[in-house]
């Protein structure tokens, strides 16, 4: 298994990075970790495989389209082998219909707050807009994405649960595509609040 470390503003701490991802945005071998906070119980490093088993990157706010496949989701119906930009309207609209009124009480209010501005770091708090629609309050500020390359710093990513989902926020966020020599990423930060999101199931967190 591959080790690597994150710096944190306290400690230094180990994190087991997942297996190579496929798929149309982690694309192959990139891994995303997500590294919990003292809001979660037990603290641990989860590794994240592959894009099949979480949404593309998200532009927040949500637009309509990536609200249904956000809702799609959640609901665990995925295209084959995540390749989202797939699905055509009508299979998406017939997956749609079969969500329960349930799953869409429960996360529709989160995806309709996400959809009407760019969160900001108080509005990811226990009492903030977004941060109160989590279990646990808030949005834990210690996430870290293996894609990033330079030193990820306290605040880059937040992450909040919802159930057994997360909710992975960027401040500062990976920008990739292939190149002569494979997959090349840059990061890109911006120009106001959280304005990128990933959802990741956290069943696609546990190891084989």
């Amino acid at each position: 298994m591959t080790q690597a470390y994150g710096r944190t503003s306290r400690h230094t701490v180990p994190l087991c990075l997942a297996a190579r991802w496929r798929g149309m945005v982690a694309l192959s071998g990139l891994s995303l970790v997500l590294m919990l906070g003292c809001g979660f119980t037990p603290t641990r490093a989860l590794g994240i495989p592959g894009a099949a088993s979480r949404t593309p990157d998200l532009a927040l706010p949500l637009q309509a389209a990536d609200r249904d496949l956000a809702l799609l989701y959640v609901d665990k119906k995925h295209p084959p082998r995540g390749q989202w930009e797939n699905w055509s309207k009508e299979e998406i609209e017939a997956e749609l219909a079969t969500v329960t009124t349930a799953l869409k009480t429960r996360f529709q209010p989160i995806l309709d707050v996400l959809a009407q501005a760019i969160p900001s770091a108080r509005d990811l708090d226990a009492t903030g807009r977004v941060g109160l629609l989590f279990d646990p309050a808030g949005a834990s500020d210690e996430a870290l994405d293996a894609r990033l390359r330079g030193q990820i710093v306290t605040g880059d990513l937040r992450v909040g649960k919802l159930d057994n989902v997360y909710f992975v926020f960027y401040r500062r966020y990976p920008q990739c595509h292939s190149g002569e020599g494979g997959i090349v990423c840059r990061d890109a930060t911006c120009a106001e609040g959280y304005c990128r999101l990933v959802i990741v199931d956290e069943v696609a967190t546990r190891k084989e």
